[in-house]
């Protein structure tokens, strides 16, 4: 009798919640609200004006992007991984693509605030626009499922990086921290010359951001010339003259795999979540490299064309890819074999920097 007594009660206990659960069920916290716009009016193409009226501007009445449409977002370099492809999102471009090659602004808004205003641009102007900008590039570089931005590091500040936009992400659970990649500047920059060509050595920092592990494109495991090819050795500009000297160091192009490789993981290091690794990068073949100080860049990439998403997710991480440049850096060298690495502001140079 008393265990009926406890079995009715039971029963009793899980029909009331039941019968509650029905009319007042579990709160879920809201999702935060992420679209990407086009403006109401597609003349307008003044980006210093439109920003200036940034909280007034008239939007399209659909976004082109919303939450739903992102799987996460890698901070570090701004890569946008999708639930659909481009061509589905921005079907007028595919059906017309000299259409990214027009300015064409957008705006970001979180919760129908807007955040930032950003651009689709010709390749060749995305370089010195310092508003994040939308080029070939990223249509014809990056996967069907990988949306990002064209960006070259001379702008301060970098306005893709938005606090509230970063808060949102990271409330919807889309927020991944990504890559990020540096020079060792207590190692420093190792020169060695012989006769009339210098080698350069130093070492390359990958950080591990995320909290999943990552395979990354690994310079030992290439082989230099592969590596080289895919990441141009860095040109040096002498801050007195403004002479550049760069590397003519012969490399064999054959070494480049077939794009049906490019998923092995015989190329790339594993980095697990919130670890790093540092790789010795040796580069020869630069002419008239004289004791002076210089200043530098490099960009580092894998294989982003047309690796699909099942070629890059292994069982234990993914396989980063895409294409970021590293911060501006200056050497002085003093014609010791160490020269001594910094990192540099290239503000100052806008005016008259050409991008190699």
């Amino acid at each position: 009798m008393r265990r009926n007594m406890k079995t009715s009660f039971s029963l009793l206990v899980v029909a009331t919640f039941c019968f509650v659960s029905c009319f007042d069920p579990p709160v879920q916290d809201p999702v935060v609200s992420i679209e990407f716009y086009f403006l109401a009016d597609s003349t307008l193409t003044n980006m210093d004006s439109l920003e200036e009226n940034l909280y007034s501007l008239e939007l399209a009445d659909e976004p082109w992007l919303i939450e739903d449409d992102i799987a996460f977002y890698e901070w570090s370099t701004h890569c946008i991984y999708l639930n659909k492809s481009k061509r589905e999102l921005l079907p007028e471009f595919y059906s017309n693509m000299n259409m990214v090659n027009e300015i064409k602004p957008f705006v970001v808004t979180v919760d129908s605030l807007p955040v930032y205003l950003a651009c689709f641009d010709d390749v060749n102007h995305a370089m010195l626009n310092p508003f994040p900008s939308i080029s070939l590039i990223e249509f014809t570089c990056y996967p069907n499922d990988i949306l990002s931005y064209f960006y070259f590091p001379m702008h301060d500040p970098d306005r893709r990086d938005n606090i509230i936009l970063k808060n949102a992400l990271i409330e919807n659970g889309q927020y991944r921290g990504g890559l990020e990649i540096r020079l060792d500047l207590d190692y420093g920059m190792h020169i060695t010359r012989s006769n009339d060509s210098t080698t350069i050595e130093y070492k390359m920092i990958f950080n591990n951001l995320n909290d999943d592990a990552l395979y990354v494109l690994d310079p030992v495991k290439t082989g230099w010339d592969l590596f080289l090819l895919l990441n141009e050795p860095p040109y040096f500009t002498n801050l007195a003259n403004n002479r550049c000297a760069h590397s003519y160091q012969d490399l064999d192009e054959n070494s480049i795999p077939d794009t049906l490789e490019w998923g092995d993981t015989r190329f790339y290091t594993r980095i697990p979540a919130r670890r790093s690794i540092s790789r010795t990068i040796m580069v020869g073949g630069y002419i008239d490299f004289q004791p002076d100080t210089y200043y530098f860049y490099q960009y580092y990439r894998s294989f982003p064309k047309n690796m699909s998403l099942e070629n890059r997710t292994k069982s234990n991480g993914r396989i980063w890819i895409g294409w970021t440049y590293l911060p501006f850096y200056q050497v002085t060298y003093t014609g010791e074999e160490v020269g001594t690495l910094t990192e540099f502001n290239p503000a100052s140079l806008f005016e008259k920097f050409i991008p190699k």
